[in-house]
């Protein structure tokens, strides 16, 4: 069984799959499937399935030392340091939603006056057929994901809602049958971003995406603010 209703099946996978993805984020070479098994304490069999699974998302890649974070997900004259980091630190909760609901979860960042998609999980089939490769962009005001990006430093009306609450919707700004919730996230070093969950209205909607999203959302911004406290601290 797969999205919300069937969680409790797929959360096991998916917290496993974390770990996995935390070791390879966390090293600054390639690691062998052995290493990786040993250091997640989990049977080799296991690591290989889930990396066989992260690989096909094209977020880790094998290379003949062992695997490794894909860092060639942009555009090629807009890799930034910055990207990476929030990226990495933001695909195990990416990770968590996509499992929840089966649907096209998105990580978004401002890029001038569009909003540009900088990683995804996307399912096989999405339910709507939308292929966006990373990289796209949107003008931001026209997508929820832009919205609450652009909320931020815009003290304009229209953008009230999305400032107040921190979570925007949209309808076909980015295909003609998706309708988009997105929702503002932290990550290291207070870089802002949006992770969107895109697929057929009804689906999206629903109250118990909205939660699954703010859930997921909620560890980011807890680290964001033990590490602001840290900071403080050692001031």
């Amino acid at each position: 069984m797969t999205g919300i209703d069937g969680e409790s099946n797929c959360l096991g996978a998916v917290e496993k799959a974390v770990v996995v993805l935390r070791e390879i984020a966390a090293s600054a070479s390639p690691l062998s499937l052995a290493t990786l098994a040993r250091r997640a304490s989990l049977p080799k069999t296991t690591v290989h399935r889930l990396l066989r699974t992260l690989e096909a998302q094209g977020v880790v890649q094998r290379t003949d030392a062992g695997y490794e974070m894909r860092e060639n997900l942009f555009t090629s004259n807009r890799q930034a340091p910055s990207d990476l980091t929030l990226r990495d630190s933001v695909l195990p909760a990416m990770l968590t939603l996509y499992n929840r609901t089966r649907l096209l979860v998105q990580l978004m960042v401002l890029d001038g006056d569009r909003v540009r998609c900088v990683e995804q999980f996307d399912g096989t089939p999405n339910r709507i057929g939308m292929r966006a490769p990373r990289g796209t962009t949107w003008l931001a005001r026209s997508t929820a994901a832009g919205r609450v990006l652009l909320a931020r430093q815009d003290s304009s009306a229209e953008l009230e809602q999305a400032r107040l609450a921190g979570i925007a919707l949209d309808r076909g700004a980015t295909h003609p049958e998706a309708t988009t919730v997105a929702l503002l996230v932290t990550g290291p070093g207070g870089m802002h971003a949006a992770v969107s969950v895109t697929g057929p209205h009804d689906a999206v909607v629903r109250t118990d995406l909205r939660a699954a999203l703010a859930t997921v959302a909620g560890p980011l911004r807890q680290r964001a603010e033990d590490r602001q406290i840290a900071r403080l601290r050692s001031a």
